[in-house]
């Protein structure tokens, strides 16, 4: 194991020392308008065909930038591996990342120069002790021989001994994506496994499932905030700690994403902000995020003060190269905390727009469809919707709501449920249908469902069918 390590160092210093050679892109200026601090960023980067979504293959880069150094986008390590997670440690200045066959994780410096091998394992987190200061790398350990994302424990060790490493958790099976800590370090959220969400009481405590779905993330303060990424891949859902109402935050909505598929949404270091990649445009198959594709790229975006919605967005990458799996320090961010009184809409789950309070009946004409896959192409999914646009015929005001005639909207339609296709789909493009709808945002238990929508009409108020 140890002359495998030391053969893949030597490997990365000989390319660190032709690519340091390299000149340095434009100014990054743009991230701290947003920020309003110093802010690096590090993510993978692919260099084949540009559909290693999840990390999976060898050919990766380390990439990162510093919103200071005027060097722009720039390989943290310069050779091709099957890389995975970067990390910024919490004072920015290093990066850890795993190599993924054998499981091993390194961390380098910022400014480049030799990596250090740490130990075996996949790196999940990197924390600090809020009085000292030391830093702790979490990993998993123990793969399911079955399933590949999934490990049976969580350890900790100090970035500087590991050597002396700490059981964290071992209670129920994970999965590597994500994993992130309160401040305090007593509190996680991860998948217990997927598509189970919880929070996890540490050390190897207990854990309570909040949701199902995917991409898991923390507030990294105190205020044990969480979210759930949801199945349409445009949407965080928020879980506050005291068990109140959760909320729906779009995050498809920046300039260059335009309402397509986004993912590998992350926390960054400050409570206030968040990283993810996108636009996904590439079909392959139901799940545009398997497409990937060279249009890729990072986005950094700002949080309004009560969490309801993200208020600004930058774009972080600009490459001819897919980019996934971003991490983000800001400076300060550490010293940064969310109000839990004052975060959350109250009562108001629809961002501002009315939301049907019960299901009413109405007359569509379609005129959009989503394509219905087959069910094997969702997998791991079982369920889904696809999303139809209508045009308002008539609407039932009996009761004294109505949706606006003329006006067009969409519906989502289950189309495959327990791994079967639904007799009655697709239908017939400018033919009218009937049906009882509700507002989407009032089913929080289907946001973890796939749901499909080829369409470009984000702005489009979202309904579901439930006639059936």
């Amino acid at each position: 194991m140890r002359s495998g390590w030391v053969q893949l160092i030597l490997r990365l210093f000989l390319l660190w020392l032709w690519v340091a050679s390299e000149p340095a892109p434009a100014s990054t200026s743009a991230i701290e308008t947003v920020t309003g601090a110093h802010t690096r960023v590090a993510w993978l980067q692919d260099q084949g065909d540009g559909t290693d979504t999840l990390a999976r293959g060898t050919s990766l880069m380390v990439m990162g930038i510093d919103s200071r150094d005027g060097r722009g986008e720039r390989p943290l390590l310069p050779s091709v591996a099957g890389y995975r997670k970067p990390l910024l440690t919490p004072d920015g200045r290093r990066v850890v990342f795993s190599i993924q066959r054998p499981e091993t994780i390194f961390v380098v410096d910022w400014e480049g120069g030799l990596p250090t091998a740490l130990t075996k394992g996949l790196a999940v987190a990197v924390w600090a002790e809020p009085k000292t200061g030391k830093t702790w790398v979490y990993a998993v350990r123990k793969p399911d021989p079955e399933d590949e994302d999934r490990f049976s424990e969580i350890v900790r060790f100090p970035i500087d001994r590991p050597e002396a490493e700490e059981l964290v958790w071992n209670k129920t099976a994970v999965n590597k994506d994500n994993f992130q800590l309160s401040r305090d370090g007593k509190t996680a959220c991860s998948t217990l496994p997927w598509p189970s969400i919880g929070r996890m009481t540490l050390p190897n405590r207990s854990s309570q499932v909040y949701a199902k779905g995917c991409w898991p993330s923390m507030a990294p303060d105190d205020s044990r905030l969480a979210w759930v990424f949801d199945g349409s891949h445009r949407n965080l859902t928020m879980f506050p700690a005291d068990g109140g109402e959760p909320w729906r935050v779009a995050v498809d909505r920046a300039k260059g994403i335009d309402g397509f598929e986004v993912y590998h949404p992350r926390w960054t270091n400050h409570p206030g902000y968040l990283v993810i990649t996108g636009p996904y445009k590439i079909a392959a198959g139901p799940n545009a995020i398997r497409g990937g594709g060279a249009g890729v790229e990072v986005y950094l975006g700002k949080f309004s003060a009560d969490m309801t919605v993200v208020v600004e967005w930058v774009q972080v990458s600009r490459n001819q190269k897919a980019d996934f799996f971003p991490d983000a320090w800001i400076a300060g961010g550490e010293r940064i905390s969310l109000r839990s009184d004052r975060i959350g809409p109250g009562k108001d789950r629809s961002g501002g727009k009315s939301m049907l309070p019960e299901a009413i009946a109405i007359e569509g004409t379609l005129l959009e469809m989503s394509d219905i896959p087959d069910p094997s192409a969702i997998l791991p999914y079982r369920n889904a919707f696809a999303v139809y646009r209508y045009r308002v015929v008539s609407s039932d005001a009996s009761q004294g709501i109505a949706v606006g005639v003329g006006k067009e909207i969409l519906v989502a339609h289950w189309v495959i449920r327990d791994g079967k296709k639904l007799s009655g789909f697709p239908r017939s493009s400018g033919r009218v249908y009937r049906m009882t709808i509700e507002d989407m945002a009032l089913h929080p238990e289907w946001e973890s469902e796939r749901l499909i929508r080829d369409m470009d009409a984000w702005d489009l108020p979202l309904y579901v069918d439930v006639s059936g």
